[in-house]
């Protein structure tokens, strides 16, 4: 229970992540590229670690948010958006996706 301000963290952290790396691919400048790189260098992982009662279960967690928030806010974000997507790279989501789900069932 104390530790349920994790989840709504990392989805505000990967969100911001996913807009800077948006916004460093569109402006190129080396402004941008060096307050990308210090966001990302944020570590976040090891405090979730740290708190944590399971820490194979959350890791996972973890990497599934990371995964969906970070490809969804970044096709959100970007000019071209979902549309540039092939049908190659949304079956490739739904399998990593359903990999995900698959490590999880015992």
């Amino acid at each position: 229970m104390y530790y349920l301000w994790v989840v709504p963290t990392c989805v505000i952290f990967f969100i911001g992540l996913s807009f800077m790396y948006v916004l460093n691919n569109e402006k190129k400048t080396v402004m941008i590229f060096v307050i990308y790189s210090i966001f990302r260098a944020i570590p976040i992982l090891p405090i979730v670690s740290r708190i944590s009662k399971r820490p194979l279960f959350d890791a996972m967690l973890y990497d599934i948010m990371m995964f969906i928030v970070c490809a969804v806010a970044i096709g959100i974000m970007s000019h071209k958006g979902f549309s540039i997507m092939s049908t190659k790279n949304v079956i490739g989501f739904f399998m990593v996706c359903g990999g995900f789900v698959l490590m999880q069932i015992k």
